[in-house]
C-alpha cells in the first residue's frame, strides 16, 4: 500500500510461506471444469428426461470420466433435482378384452362418425361434471353444517352440565346449613329441656 510503512518481518514471512497468496480450497478439486458444468446444465435444461448414464457418456467423450454420483451432485448444486417417472397401473385382462372388443367394433367407422359422437357427448360430460360438481359442493355444505350443529349441541351440553354442577353445589351447601341449623336448634332445645327439668327438681 502506497504512504504506509511495511513490517519488514511481515514482508519475509510472506514471501517464505506466501501466506498472500491465493491457497486453494479444502476439498477435492472438481472433476467437472466450469465448462463441463454448463454444457450438462444445458442439456438436462433442453431435455429434462436425460439420464446420468448419458451425461456420463457425453463427458467421457469430452475427455472427462465421471460417475453418476458426481453428475448427480453436480447438477444438484445448480439447482436442479431428479425425478422417477409415475408408474402407471397395468391393465387387467378385463379392460383389454373390453378395449379390443370396443376397437373391433367401430374399426370401420368413418371419421365424421367420430366427430359426432365426440359433439354429442361433450355436452352431456359437460352436464354430467356440472352435476358432481354440485353433488360435491352440497354435501361440503351439510357437512358443514353438521359439524356446526354437533358443536353447537356439544356446547349447549357442556353450559348445561356446568349449571347443573353449580345447582348441585348450592344444594349441598343449602342441605349442610340446614342440617348444622337443625344440630344448632336441637342442641338449644336440649339445654332448654334440662334445664327446666333442673328448676323442676330444686322447686320440689
Amino acid at each position: 500500500m502506497s504512504g504506509v510503512e511495511q513490517d519488514p518481518t511481515r514482508v519475509i514471512q510472506d514471501s517464505l510461506y506466501k501466506t498472500t497468496d491465493n491457497l486453494p480450497r479444502s476439498e477435492a478439486p472438481r472433476k467437472i471444469s466450469p465448462r463441463g458444468v454448463k454444457m450438462i446444465t444445458r442439456t438436462v435444461s433442453k431435455n429434462p428426461r436425460t439420464t446420468r448414464g448419458d451425461l456420463v457418456n457425453d463427458l467421457q467423450r469430452a475427455g472427462t470420466k465421471v460417475t453418476k454420483a458426481t453428475i448427480s451432485n453436480t447438477l444438484r448444486r445448480q439447482g436442479l433435482k431428479s425425478c422417477s417417472a409415475r408408474r402407471v397401473p397395468l391393465l387387467k385382462p378385463v379392460h383389454v378384452r373390453a378395449r379390443l372388443k370396443f376397437a373391433r367394433e367401430h374399426l370401420d367407422d368413418p371419421e365424421e362418425d367420430w366427430e359426432n359422437v365426440t359433439c354429442e357427448k361433450r355436452p352431456a360430460l359437460f352436464v354430467v361434471f356440472c352435476v358432481l360438481a354440485g353433488i360435491k359442493v352440497l354435501f361440503l355444505v351439510v357437512c358443514r353444517c353438521v359439524l356446526y350443529f354437533v358443536s353447537l349441541c356439544v356446547g349447549v351440553c357442556c353450559v348445561l352440565c356446568y349449571v347443573l354442577v353449580v345447582c348441585i353445589e348450592v344444594v349441598s351447601c343449602i342441605c349442610v346449613w340446614l342440617y348444622m341449623k337443625c344440630n344448632v336448634v336441637a342442641e338449644r332445645s336440649r339445654n332448654g329441656t334440662h334445664d327446666v327439668l333442673q328448676s323442676g327438681f330444686r322447686d320440689d
